[in-house]
């Protein structure tokens, strides 16, 4: 992506960030992800009824960028927080004690 475009994206998150404003998501499990060699916490039920806020954002950002003339990878969005890089295998996946992640506000770098 040209620089010149940075200032669009971040115009783009800055409008999808007021669809989905404030957001709860409950980590509960950790999970080895082979192929990027990652381990994660992951989002397992919904904090709140519909779909998973983060989902409606994500959402929201890959519609908008579309229609800019961008190309989003269009995968499902899974939440998640990343714990470890370079992996090289994983052990099972397994539960965790529930963190809640709540935040009401975006930040563009």
């Amino acid at each position: 992506m040209p620089d010149a475009r940075i200032p669009e994206v971040v115009a783009i998150g800055v409008e999808a960030s007021q669809v989905q404003p404030r957001m709860a998501v409950a980590l509960d499990a950790i999970e080895y992800w082979k192929k990027p060699k990652v381990v994660v916490a992951t989002a397992g039920l919904p904090v709140t009824e519909g779909a998973p806020p983060a989902n409606v954002l994500a959402d929201a950002l890959k519609s908008r960028l579309t229609d800019a003339g961008f190309t989003p990878d269009l995968k499902p969005f899974r939440a998640h927080v990343t714990l470890a890089r370079k992996v090289p295998a994983g052990s099972h996946d397994r539960a965790m004690q529930s963190v809640l992640w709540t935040f009401a506000e975006y930040a563009a770098r």
